[in-house]
């Protein structure tokens, strides 16, 4: 069986959409250690967000894809906003942001 690019492209969207969910399971249920590496993790993720101008992982989306959806579109919707880059962006490193805030209080609350 051949992996096609739309399989992968799928693969890596589902992955992708569910990355905030996983860090947050870890950071509530991991040890020390691992929340260290959690919070350097999103850090780099942030820094590669505002270095590329949005998420890496959505550039090889919708290269593998050739499409235009994005993981944050479906908030976008939700909340009656347009879905357009700037919008996509902003909810983006919103998004970043408070989970970064999460990550850190969590880390506080259980380690210090």
């Amino acid at each position: 069986m051949i992996i096609t690019n739309n399989m992968l492209g799928e693969s890596i969207r589902t992955l992708h959409s569910l990355i905030p969910y996983i860090i947050i399971i870890i950071v509530v249920y991991g040890n020390k250690t691992i929340n260290k590496f959690t919070i350097i993790f999103v850090i780099i993720m942030l820094e590669l967000f505002i270095y590329h101008g949005k998420c890496f992982i959505s550039i090889y989306e919708k290269k593998l894809l050739n499409d235009d959806v994005n993981v944050v579109d479906i908030y976008l919707k939700l909340f009656n906003l347009n879905v357009n880059s700037f919008n996509r962006k902003y909810v983006s490193i919103c998004g970043i942001k408070y989970l970064l805030i999460f990550i850190i209080i969590m880390y506080y609350y259980r380690h210090c």
